[in-house]
């Protein structure tokens, strides 16, 4: 790359630099945000890092550099059994979402339905025996039929704030800012393109979320049914709403061209966040059940019968490592 006197913003190991008299420089957010995030992580974890003063809106790409390179080390080499758990608003809020989920998980149990925890919260019960410190939602997840039923007693039990005529997700976040205040001390539930929500109630904002694993054509190869969820992904981005969607996945589960009724291939549901955002894991039922029990702070939940097999998939075969964004809230 060749040095300017003086240049507009160019992407760069993907952060926006520019050149100021032949010096490679960053914006100063940029900076503030990764320190923003050595901070958040000190919270969960003992290590040494000098932290530099940001005073100007341009920092030396070099000094940006050195903290980077320094705090990717701290996150290659600690181990994350050595974390702390959370303390303070984020612990009180965890334990109210642990509360809430044990509640709903013995509801549904009773309904002879059988879901188990699912991504962060199954890595969370194996690498930390409960939450990852910085984690604060509560995911499960079961078979396609056993969703539908879910949803059913949803329906039967709770409020539920219809999406159908929603647009884009900043007309979803509005709407769901409406439902809070609508049903403040009520239980309510959403469902989403991405998932099925259920809320303790608006004032709170604790909530667990529902996936469904879907069968997949055993007789595809896996090339194929990546091209059909590629195609599938296209039509999603045509839809106007979120009820198109919702019928685009309709139409999708009874042309049983992709998904089918039963299979020994399992994925993420084609109405999860995963169908489109995680590679396609191919998992045989046996990697699910018999489901297992496990640990999970003072609880115990249904786990997968394959545990290391289901968090690769997801994770890839570093899932016991830090991740790049170690630290960081996500909800609350």
């Amino acid at each position: 790359m060749k040095n300017k006197f003086f240049s507009s913003y160019f992407d760069f190991n993907g952060i926006k630099c520019c050149y100021r008299f032949g010096v490679l420089y960053v914006k100063s957010k940029d900076v503030k945000q990764l320190i923003f995030q050595i901070n958040q992580f000190k919270n969960f974890a003992d290590f040494d890092i000098c932290i530099p003063k940001i005073k100007r809106k341009l920092v030396k790409f070099s000094q940006y550099q050195r903290l980077k390179n320094e705090f990717d080390i701290v996150l290659k080499t600690y181990n994350p059994v050595n974390c702390r758990q959370a303390s303070g608003n984020l612990r009180h809020y965890q334990i109210a979402v642990l509360n809430f989920a044990k509640e709903i998980y013995q509801l549904l149990q009773k309904q002879g339905i059988g879901l188990w925890i699912d991504g962060g919260t199954l890595l969370g019960a194996i690498r930390h025996k409960g939450f990852i410190p910085w984690d604060d939602d509560i995911d499960f997840a079961m078979l396609r039929k056993d969703f539908e039923r879910t949803k059913d007693f949803l329906e039967q039990n709770y409020q539920k704030v219809e999406l159908e005529h929603i647009r884009d997700w900043d007309e979803y976040e509005e709407c769901l800012k409406n439902a809070k205040e609508r049903f403040e001390n009520t239980p309510f539930w959403v469902q989403t393109p991405i998932c099925m929500r259920l809320y303790q109630d608006g004032l709170s904002n604790v909530f667990v979320d529902f996936f469904a694993y879907d069968y997949y054509n055993q007789n595809d190869t896996i090339e194929k049914i990546k091209q059909k969820i590629q195609s599938i992904v296209q039509e999603k981005k045509k839809c106007q709403t979120f009820g198109d969607v919702f019928a685009l996945y309709e139409r999708e589960m009874k042309s049983k061209t992709l998904i089918v009724e039963k299979s020994n291939r399992l994925s993420f549901g084609i109405d999860g966040m995963g169908f489109d955002s995680f590679p396609f894991r191919n998992l045989q039922e046996t990697d699910i059940f018999p489901l297992q029990q496990i640990v999970f702070e003072d609880c115990v939940f249904m786990a997968p019968a394959n545990v290391p097999i289901h968090l690769e998939s997801l994770y890839g075969k570093n899932y016991m490592k830090l991740p790049k964004d170690a630290g960081l809230q996500k909800h609350t």
